[in-house]
């Protein structure tokens, strides 16, 4: 996969696991712009955790910004992923 030329902000995949009233998630979030931008992602079984990360992250991106590219891999800290995105050259 192409790196973006111009990588910027950075956004956080975490795992939620299940509760009895809602299926395991991935929440991605940045907290570069005052007010957090937030979504849940469903787990898909299909995918190994690591793509289950990305996916929530392209999620994300495809959502609050469209024109970015994720740039990969992520970096597990743990807890979760941290991820970089950028604009294409």
């Amino acid at each position: 996969m192409t790196q973006p030329a111009d990588v910027r902000a950075g956004i956080v995949t975490r795992f939620l696991g299940p509760t009895n009233h809602r299926p395991a998630r991935v929440a991605v979030s940045d907290n570069y712009h005052g007010d957090v931008r937030r979504i849940y992602v469903s787990w898909n079984d299909a995918l190994n955790p690591t793509e289950n990360h990305a996916a929530a992250a392209r999620a994300w991106l495809a959502k609050f910004n469209p024109d970015a590219q994720l740039a990969m891999p992520g970096i597990d800290c743990g807890t979760g992923f941290a991820w970089t995105w950028g604009l294409p050259a």
